[in-house]
């Protein structure tokens, strides 16, 4: 009977090192994830300027004439 007990306590300390690992990696991969989130957020962000610019350049170009004509 000791030798299950023993045994039981042995695989309750795995499981708790265990659990204590993996909470470790789910926090580090939730702050990746955050960082990942707000550089995504912020290149969506320099794309809209961009595109934006690029349209209000063209816009002016659209109603005249090509030069060869």
């Amino acid at each position: 009977m000791d030798d299950i007990l023993t045994k039981l306590q042995e695989s309750l300390c795995h499981q708790s090192e265990d659990i204590a690992r993996l909470s470790d990696e789910v926090f580090a991969q939730q702050k990746e994830l955050k960082a990942l989130r707000a550089e995504v957020s912020a290149l969506k962000r320099e794309l809209s300027v961009a595109k934006d610019q690029l349209n209000s350049e063209a816009s002016p170009n659209d109603d005249q004439r090509p030069p060869h004509y």
